[in-house]
């Protein structure tokens, strides 16, 4: 006989699986642009979750491998790389939930008479479980680049599915098995459905959180970056003011005595400090001379050179505290990456020029440190302390986006290059976002 209240639940059920497969995924791998055929994949799996939920205890083992086949189809066709590690996150699933689902199945089994009413518990609870371990994956991967947000919010979330395993126990044991099957399909509806929106806001909550984050670190290196650049130039005006007055002095002495051997020798050595402290970049851009120079200056320091290939006019269609923020961070990372190396050369390449209304900057260092990724092949901090690390690149990647450029990111041969391209032309009716209107 059709029973329309567990044809929608078994929907239900078989759309609650398709979430988690979703949740599983995203978690772990990059999404690739969506088609049609990506459609009929996340279809095809929903017909055979719904058929197998119709079928608890009937549906053939074809069927079953059938299903798990069409995941790892989506994983492959859906989501970008990292082959190796799709086989084996759908396989880890697909084992945890049948662990979960075994373990549960056989607690309920021995509790409860009523074999329909034992079928339903266990599948529901089960959902609940694998609801919970799959965001607790989640937020525990994403910690990688989210180590500021308190777990403490996370374990407030632990709340909702231990309160829904204890309703639907509740629904049976305190009813004296004497419940309505159809009652307890529309609690246990309503349960999963609240489940997965809470932690849905949840996730889109610490979205949110990280964007505003995002804002934040940008705003923080602008003013810092202005900061420092202040602090070092006045530190070097007053430094040089003062050894020059001191020279000067003893320079004044040498030639009151006319001894001009001395004083020929102190006026060359004058002028080679001159030739040292001189600055490297001279493009006629300020801002790209600016922080070229500052960082060069504290490159020095650790006996790295700097080789610069720089063509570009002296007034863009770009905002210089983007100009800035992206040379900074850049720099920064390749001075730390050098001052590290041991046996390589100590030198960072600096090339930049405008090609097809573009700006491109390329920036190559050697490296001999290990080098870390994120599950979106973004490289991430490799230091032990991780927070307030590792925005630099995703800074600069964020920038770039807003111009419609592009960040190309090569390693090869210990040698790390870092393309940057930033569309800089200007549009009929308007300019991006943070372009400087000419």
């Amino acid at each position: 006989m059709f029973d329309l209240a567990e044809v929608l639940f078994d929907f239900l059920m078989a759309g609650v699986t398709v979430w988690l497969v979703l949740k599983i995924l995203d978690t772990f791998f990059q999404r690739r642009k969506g088609s049609a055929g990506h459609i009929l994949l996340w279809a095809l799996y929903f017909l055979f979750q719904f058929y197998i939920e119709c079928n608890k205890g009937n549906a053939s083992v074809f069927i079953t491998i059938s299903s798990i086949i069409v995941v790892f189809l989506i994983a492959f066709v859906c989501y970008k790389k990292a082959e190796k590690n799709k086989i084996l996150i759908v396989m880890a699933f697909h084992v945890l939930c049948a662990i979960i689902e075994m373990l549960v199945y056989v607690c309920l089994n021995s509790l409860i008479q009523n074999k329909q009413q034992s079928d339903l518990m266990s599948a529901v609870i089960s959902k609940f479980i694998i609801i919970f371990f799959v965001n607790l994956f989640s937020i525990y991967w994403k910690q990688i680049r989210t180590e500021d947000i308190s777990m403490k919010y996370f374990l407030y979330l632990i709340i909702i599915p231990i309160g829904s395993v204890y309703i639907s126990a509740h629904e049976f044991f305190a009813a004296g098995y004497e419940i309505s099957v159809v009652s307890s399909m529309g609690t246990f509806s309503f349960l999963l459905i609240f489940n997965i929106v809470i932690f849905e806001i949840y996730a889109k909550l610490m979205k949110d959180f990280l964007s505003e984050k995002e804002l934040m670190d940008y705003a923080q290196q602008v003013d810092i970056m202005a900061k420092n650049t202040q602090e070092r130039i006045m530190e070097e005006y007053y430094e040089e003011k003062h050894n020059l007055v001191n020279e000067l002095v003893v320079l004044k002495d040498i030639v009151e005595n006319r001894e001009w051997e001395s004083a020929i020798f102190n006026l060359n050595k004058i002028m080679k400090i001159c030739d040292v402290n001189e600055k490297v970049s001279h493009s006629g851009n300020s801002t790209i001379d600016a922080i070229i120079n500052f960082k060069y200056a504290i490159a020095k320091e650790k006996n790295i050179e700097f080789v610069l290939k720089i063509f570009v006019p002296e007034n863009m269609i770009i905002n210089q505290c983007d100009l800035g923020i992206i040379l900074g961070n850049a720099l920064d990372n390749a001075i730390e990456a050098v001052g590290a190396c041991v046996n390589s050369k100590r030198v960072i390449e600096v090339s930049m020029g405008i090609k097809k209304e573009a700006l491109v900057i390329v920036i190559k260092n050697p490296y001999e440190h290990e080098l870390r990724q994120d599950k979106d092949e973004n490289f991430i901090t490799t230091k032990n302390e991780s927070i307030g690390h590792g925005y630099g690149i995703h800074s600069i990647k964020k920038i770039v986006d807003s111009y419609h450029g592009e960040t190309i990111i090569d390693v090869d041969d210990n040698t790390f290059k870092m393309i940057i391209i930033l569309n800089i032309m200007e549009e009929e009716n308007c300019i991006l976002g943070k372009f400087d209107r000419k």
